[in-house]
Order: structure tokens, then sequence, then C-alpha cells
């Protein structure tokens, strides 16, 4: 960057080269300093970047492109700029010879302040607004009810269209050249950019699908409409395509199993990566990609709780807002909803005497799948079930080889990083491979003394931890059950229950069972390279430890 620099000042000083044009006229002078003022940044930019937007109060404004300009008016840097997550966006912006350079801008998010409010104005002719279309940074169109009305920033009614016959919600859009297009009186029209002259772009009065809701895609120019048709007093829906000229290119009414999308459409917008994204009071958002196909539909956060969706837009990163009218508030969704769907999983499974029940779980890291630990009251058994990503029941362990039950009532479990199973049962510590073997069960130290285990994790050499309440301390063995250490003393009023890992300190988390201290064992680089030789039998060995 600091070449491009000097090869711009030289490329400047040979075209002026002797001669002085900052004395010419203003309008040169005028040039000379905007020239140098450019030169300068740019070796700013060049020589310390982050220092350099640090002393930035703004980012510049997009001012040739209308659409760009809506997103970008108000974007302004936070003054207290991380300077490490600058360094992380900057390594990511690639040098290519001859090419523009490419920045993948989610990064940015991290740099961006919080939501806040910009303004807040009232409109003196609507009674309420039912639905926004953007022209310019300074004037809307919203409807209210059969009304349609030009607003600028201030509330003040520039036009207005009334008595519509149109009762529906997303009933207007504007395209780029900023035309206004808007459902009423039984077809689509399009008024003029000096709203002098209004067309029919689609008659629909002749057809049984009557349109409710339409957008213009920034992008193509095409024309998105949610239409709906009652057939035997139920309502169905679909959306239909129109290129420039008016004529239907696509319709979309079903997903990949034959089962209809849509049923009560209310507002529908286009996604910058092409997607489809339609706002159903009766479903919830839907979204399909840009030939058809469905991506997902959201139901709200949590799903359970549920979603009455209105109005629908998209930003800058592809993220979808929805107004939620059960909430009353705006949700907001990434463009990939597909890795926020919640899984039901299907814990209750009945066999001929009894239920099964879940009591403990644990989340794979390498396998994303999820271990439960369940059991049924009489016969007093247990087993291990792991689901997959997608709840679909992928495993089953209840036996070892030679068909005898491995558990009675699994109460704690968790995963090795060799990939065993560590279960804490009524009393013993079953371990079980990543395919189900049994590999060894754990019943205390010394041999014989029992064990009526509680809390329990692993950490980073595969060590398993467990709590012990017949010791009232702390079993430390390693991956083959080994007995290596007591990490805490006896307590002789208390004992420990429960255990939590942090492999990034390499503490290990004690919770006790009658009071409400949290006790943290730290292990030194000594401790750990003892470790793998297990001390003499019998000897405890207290690990340095502190209380918060």
């Amino acid at each position: 960057m600091l070449k491009k620099a000097q090869r711009l000042k030289d490329r400047l000083h040979n075209g002026f080269g002797g001669f002085n044009f900052k004395h010419r006229c203003s309008k040169q002078r005028r040039y000379c300093y905007s020239t140098e003022r450019y030169e300068l940044r740019y070796e700013q930019s060049a020589i310390n970047p982050v220092q350099f937007l640090r002393e930035k109060s703004h980012i510049p404004q997009i001012c040739d492109s209308p659409h760009l300009t809506i997103h970008t008016n108000h974007l302004s840097i936070n003054n207290a700029i991380n300077t490490k997550d600058v360094l992380e966006s900057l390594i990511d912006i690639k040098m290519r010879d001859g090419e523009k350079r490419h920045f993948k801008n989610e990064r940015l998010l991290k740099l961006m302040t919080g939501v806040e409010l910009h303004q807040s104005l009232s409109v003196k002719d609507a009674r309420h607004c039912d639905h926004i279309s953007c022209v310019t940074s300074d004037r809307v169109w919203i409807s209210y009810r059969d009304h349609l009305m030009l607003i600028n920033t201030k509330g003040d009614t520039l036009y207005s269209l009334n008595k519509l016959s149109n009762y529906s919600d997303g009933f207007h859009t504007v395209n780029k050249e900023n035309e206004l297009i808007f459902i009423g009186n039984g077809c689509i029209t399009k008024l003029s950019r000096d709203m002098k002259t209004a067309t029919t772009f689609i008659e629909t009065k002749d057809s049984p699908w009557r349109p409710r809701c339409v957008y213009c895609s920034p992008s193509t120019g095409d024309l998105l409409v949610g239409v709906y048709r009652y057939l035997e007093e139920k309502e169905t829906g679909k959306v239909t395509r129109y290129n420039q000229i008016g004529k239907l290119t696509q319709t979309v009414f079903t997903d990949n199993t034959g089962n209809n999308l849509y049923k009560s459409q209310r507002y529908i917008t286009e996604n910058n990566n092409g997607d489809v994204v339609v706002s159903d009071i009766n479903i919830g958002v839907v979204v399909t990609d840009c030939v058809g196909r469905h991506c997902f539909s959201y139901t709200g956060h949590p799903p359970e709780i549920g979603l009455i969706p209105y109005g629908i837009c998209t930003d800058v990163l592809s993220h979808i807002l929805v107004c939620d009218g059960k909430a009353n508030t705006v949700q907001m969704i990434d463009r990939d909803d597909a890795k926020w769907q919640y899984v039901k999983w299907p814990f209750s499974t009945t066999n001929q005497t009894s239920t099964w029940r879940p009591r403990c779980v644990c989340w794979s890291p390498f396998t994303g799948d999820l271990l439960v630990g369940m059991y049924i009251e009489e016969p007093n058994i247990g087993k291990v079930t792991r689901y997959n990503q997608s709840g679909e029941l992928a495993q089953t362990i209840q036996y070892n080889d030679n068909e005898l039950e491995l558990y009675r009532g699994p109460r704690f479990i968790t995963e090795n990083n060799n990939g065993d199973i560590v279960v804490c049962d009524d009393d013993a510590l079953v371990v079980t491979d990543r395919d189900g073997r049994h590999r060894f069960s754990y019943t205390g130290h010394p041999l014989g003394s029992g064990l009526l285990p509680g809390g329990i994790c692993t950490n980073a050499l595969s060590h398993i931890f467990v709590c012990d309440s017949i010791s009232k301390t702390v079993h430390m063995i390693d991956k083959d059950g080994q007995f290596l250490l007591h990490v805490m003393e006896p307590q002789e009023e208390d004992e420990p229950c429960s255990l939590g890992y942090d492999v990034h300190t390499q503490s290990l988390w004690v919770g006790t069972l009658y009071n409400n201290t949290l006790s943290i064992y730290t292990f030194s680089d000594q401790d750990t390279v003892t470790n793998e030789l297990p001390p003499s039998p019998g000897e405890d060995v207290l690990i340095g430890a502190g209380s918060v």
C-alpha cells in the first residue's frame, strides 16, 4: 500500500511538474487541496490502519447508489474500536493483482454498536401504520387500511391515495425507478415517479387467486406477489413472480414433499442472497430460495412460544427482521435459520411394562450428538441412548458382552476425549467405548470400599473425575480405570456433588451438597506430568485449592 501511495505521488508530480497550479484559479486550488488530502489519508491508512480508523468519526457516505444510501446513511464507527477485531478484519482482506479486494462483511458486526432509536415521528393523517415502502432516505410510502400516503421524515403527507378497496397488509412496494406499485380495485397498478400517471401492470379481476402482498426485487426488477384463494372453505396461498413486462415466470406453492408452503401470506420481501421471505400469519416466516426450494420456516424463539408475524424486511447482511404480534417486538434471525432450529427429542419410549424416562444428558463436542441416560423404576434398569443432530435415535447401549444389564439408574453422563462414554450409575462408574462395548466399571479405591458416585467430568488427558459420597472426596482415575489420587481432603460436614472442568485454565470446579461454596482446584505443569505415574496405593495428594 505504501508503494501505491508513492506511485500516486510520483504521477501527480510528473503530471504537474514545474507548474504552479495552486494560484491559477479557485477551482484548481480546490482540486489540489482535495488531491493532497486524499494522498495524506492514503498514506495514513497504509502506515497505521487501526489508528487511522480510530481517528475517523464517520464512514464516508455512498452517494452514487440510492439503494446503498439507505443502508449507509447512519452507519458510524464506534469510538471504542476493539483493536483485535479490526486487525482480524484487515487480515481477511485478500490482495489480488489486477482485482478488487474481497472481504466478507459479516465480521463487521463485531465492530458495530447495538441497536439504537435514530428518530421517531408522528404521521398526522394516519391512525396507525400497516406497511412501509422506502423511496429515499427522507421519503416513504405508508399504508393505513385502504389509504396510501407518501410522507417525509417530518410526518407531513406529500401525496395520498384513498379508497383502494384493499385491506391487505403488505400491498405496496417501490421499484428501482422509485415508482409505486400497489394492489387495489382488483388489479396491480403502477404509479409513475411524478405521480401523474397510473397504469395497470397486472390484471387479476378474472382470476380465482387474489393478490395480497407485493415486493419488487431491487436486483432483478421482478415483482413477487403473494396470492391466495379459498378452496372448500380453506385458505391456501402461493407466491408468483412476474418479470418487468408483467409476464408470469415462476409459481411457488409446495415444498419438496408436496405439502402447501403457505396459507395466509401478509408480507413478502427478497433477501440479498436471492431468498424469497414470506410472513404467513398462520405458519410463520417461510423462506424459499430463488428457484422455489423450501429452505426453512421460522415459528418463533423458542418455537413452542409461537409467532404471529406481520411486517418483514432484511438488512445488508441478509438478516431477517420480522414484527411479532404475539411478543409485541421485532425479532432478528439470520439467513440460515436452519442452524437455529430446535429439535424435539423423542425421549418417551414405552416397553410392555413401563416407560423410559431421561435423567441425564450430555452434548458431544466431537460429533454434535446428544447422549441421554435413561431409566425405568420397576424393574430398576437403565440404558444410554444417542441421538444425532436431527433428533433421530442412532444408538442404544444397555448390555455388556454377556447380555447382562450395564446400568441400574444413570445419574450423570459425559464423553471422554478418547470417545468413551462415562456414566455415574447407582453404585459404580460405568465406562463404554464409542461403539457401546463395556470397557470397565470403577467401584472405588481401595477395592471393596464402595462408591456412591455423583458429579463427573474429564480433562484434556482423558482423566476422569468423580464425586464420591462415601469417601466425601473427588476421585481421579485414568482413562483405563486406574486410580490416580484424591483431589481434595475428605469433608467432615459436607461432601462434593457436582464438577466442572475448565480446559483453558486446567481448573477443576467443585460444588458441595450442603453449602453454597464453589472450590477451584488448579493443576500445575509438574502435577500434570506426575499424573502419568500413579502414586503409591492409598496415598492422597492434595492439589492447591482456593474458594470463591
